[in-house]
This record gives C-alpha cells, structure tokens and sequence, in this order.
C-alpha cells in the first residue's frame, strides 16, 4: 500500500515522503485493531487507521503529545508519524521506535498474566485488594449521545497507593536487576505525571508495559504510546484514568507527591521551573499541528494540568 508520511522535525520542519506500507500482523481483535507495519526503509511501527476509529481527532491529539511530550518534556514517547492517502486525506498515524530490533513488548496486562501462574503472597493479596476496590467503587457516566460506561472511580488515597504501587509490586516478581528496576519506575511516574499534564482517560492496562530484549535479556519501560484520550463523553475532565480506575488529577497528584516525593520531585520541579517556556512552546506546536478548537483544547488541559503541580507541589511543600 502506497502512503504519504508526514513527521515533525522541529518546531518550523516537518518532512513528507511517500513510501509503502506493509502490515505485518494484527494486534488485536476487528477492524480497529492496531497493525505492526514495516514501512520506509523497513522501519517497523504500529499502526492505526482514523478511517476505522469513531473520533480521529485523537490521532491529532496523539501526534501532539507525542512532539509535545519528547521535544518540549523531555519524556520518552513513541515517534508517532501522520500517514496521508492519494488524495492527501489523514487516514492514520504510526507509532515508531515502540520497540528495538529483538525486543519483545509485554503490556503491563501481560505481566500480570505471566506473574500470576507463581504468584507470591505478596502479589495475591495486592491483586485480592485491587479487585475489592474496583467492586466497591463502580460509578456509571451518562455522555450526551444516550450512551453509559461504568468505572471505578477512587478518592480515598491508601487506594490511590495500592493503585499506583500495583505496578512496582509486578515488576518484584520478574528476574530484572535494581537498576532495571529503578530505571522502570521512573518511567512509570513520569508516565503518570504526563498524564495527569493531559488528562489521560484510557491509561489501562493495555495500553503500557515494558521491552524485553530476546538476546541481552535486559528489560526496560517502553516509550509511552496510545496517549491521546484527553477526553471522554461523559467522564469529567478533571479525572484521569491509571491502571483502569478514575482519579480526580489533584487527587492524584497530592498522592504522588506525598508518597512518591524521592522520585515524583526530581520530575515535576523541573518542569514547573520551565513552565512558562513549556506553555509558549506547546501553544506554536499546537497551533501547527491542530486546528484551533483542538489547539484550545489541549492547551486548556495542559494548562490546567501544569497548575494542578504547581498548587499541589507548594500546598504539600507548605506543610512540610
């Protein structure tokens, strides 16, 4: 299948190019499923088709945050590629440098699979405390269209922590070293404080994990990918979503930064020193690469998240 690419080079550069797309596999179930894809000098990504989804806007929103969350964060995001038919129509995006030659990517939902065939008392009771909550927390959200879904939705914050904390409880039970360890956790919080930046509504378990390399048997956290739900029918926007349940972002932040603070701090005060030069910056990105109601959307979210860390960050800084 023949495309044309588009990609952001800088902040005045983006390139074309036209190329073939081959799909290599299917990763997942239907039509909308994601494709892995070799395209452009066997370059493999993964692939999503906007024709297929109900709103391609959020492949916009994933391009922007993608650019926004390496170029201007600092973070390490997926390299996400606008893909264009014939008729310079948008029809989907590609998520590149995902995963290295020889590197196997497992979703945190995989690791959980995997750990629970020899699971330690440790992990079945997190998990046995992780399904209480979500049972005694399920609130249903009616959006404007008719349509209902039903979350968890947690406000008390020892929950929070069992939330958060099922990840590093995980990763205990894989053959990994401390400093693949400490390594991955950082990740993890920086994806959290990314998120909570934009508002994240679909940060499941599917869509996060972790890279295995097949031959140096090393294991890393995977760039951040499928970031783009900023908003969802129905579902307030001051809530983000982690490992499937709703929390309030002040919520969530205060949790991060009262328990969290040895790692959480070394991420957010960079960030808040540069908070102006990351609003102007992401306000000439997305005026770039958006159209104006989607420029306003992202950049309200952004600047609500950014002051979320800063009032929460002194507020707790105050007590102490």
């Amino acid at each position: 299948m023949e495309i044309l690419i588009k990609q952001y080079v800088d902040e005045k550069t983006e390139i074309e190019a036209k190329t073939n797309m081959e799909i290599i596999k299917l990763l997942g179930i239907g039509k909308n499923a994601t494709k892995m894809v070799k395209f452009a000098d066997n370059n493999i990504g993964f692939y999503k088709n906007s024709a297929l989804t109900t709103n391609a806007a959020l492949d916009d929103f994933e391009y922007f945050i993608s650019i926004m969350g390496r170029e201007i964060l600092g973070f390490e995001l997926a390299n996400v590629q606008r893909v264009f038919d014939e008729n310079n129509e948008k029809i989907g995006i590609i998520s590149e440098n995902v995963a290295n030659e020889n590197e196997r990517l497992m979703m945190f939902s995989d690791i959980l699979d995997i750990i629970t065939q020899n699971p330690t008392e440790e992990l079945l009771q997190a998990a046995t405390n992780i399904r209480k909550i979500r049972e005694e927390n399920m609130q249903t959200f009616s959006d404007q269209y008719g349509g209902e879904k039903v979350f968890p939705v947690v406000t008390n914050d020892e929950e929070i922590v069992q939330i958060i904390d099922m990840f590093s409880i995980s990763i205990d039970n894989l053959n990994i070293t401390k400093e693949e360890k400490d390594n991955m956790l950082k990740k993890y919080f920086e994806m959290i404080v990314l998120d909570v930046l934009t508002g994240q509504k679909d940060r499941t378990n599917n869509n996060y994990g972790i890279l295995y390399n097949q031959q140096t048997k090393e294991t890393r956290f995977s760039p951040l990918f499928d970031n783009s739900a900023l908003h969802m029918p129905g579902v307030p926007d001051n809530y983000c979503q982690l490992n499937g349940f709703l929390i309030d972002r002040n919520n969530l932040m205060s949790v991060l930064v009262n328990n969290y603070s040895e790692i959480t701090l070394d991420i957010i005060n960079p960030i808040l020193e540069r908070k102006d030069d990351i609003l102007t910056r992401s306000q000439r990105l997305s005026q770039r690469v958006l159209d104006a109601g989607q420029a306003n959307m992202v950049m309200g979210t952004l600047t609500d998240g950014l002051n979320v860390l800063e009032s929460i960050t002194k507020q707790c800084s105050n007590k102490k």
